[in-house]
């Protein structure tokens, strides 16, 4: 990269060297921007609820235990994990059952997601037949600031 000179003290700012900042400027610009794929370096202009600072990303996790003694085609009530006062706006967030018994094919479903709790019902293929399961959640999203 090519180095612009420092001016000696005093020395008036003339049209050449501000030409030469701004020609800097702009071709470092144009490395870093998105389409050359010359560089991985991210940035942004704005804070908007899609582009948040990394440093404000928190995460949330939590495992609950599911037992539904009476399986049915019908899904059985839905657990709630709640998280209220993290999150500044809605988390993405993801689950998964980790441990079964009494059935296989177990899925889990989130519905409700919210700023401060979701809701995950678990399916199974069995149409009968009871079950226990840990379901898993993690919530990923921008902290409240303090």
């Amino acid at each position: 990269m090519a180095q612009i000179e420092l001016p000696d003290r005093g020395q008036p700012l003339d049209i050449s060297y501000l030409s030469k900042i701004a020609f800097e400027i702009n071709r470092v610009a144009d490395l870093v921007s998105v389409g050359s794929g010359l560089s991985k370096i991210k940035y942004r202009d704005t804070n908007t609820p899609t582009q948040a600072l990394t440093s404000n990303i928190i995460f949330y996790a939590e495992t609950q235990k599911i037992v539904d003694a009476n399986l049915s085609v019908q899904p059985n009530a839905p657990s709630s994990f709640d998280y209220s006062g993290i999150f500044k706006t809605t988390p993405v967030v993801l689950c998964s059952v980790t441990s079964v018994t009494g059935v296989s094919n177990l899925y889990p479903v989130l519905s409700g997601v919210t700023q401060s709790s979701c809701q995950v019902n678990v399916f199974s293929s069995a149409t009968s037949g009871a079950f226990s399961a840990d379901v898993s959640i993690i919530a990923i999203g921008e902290r409240i600031s303090s």
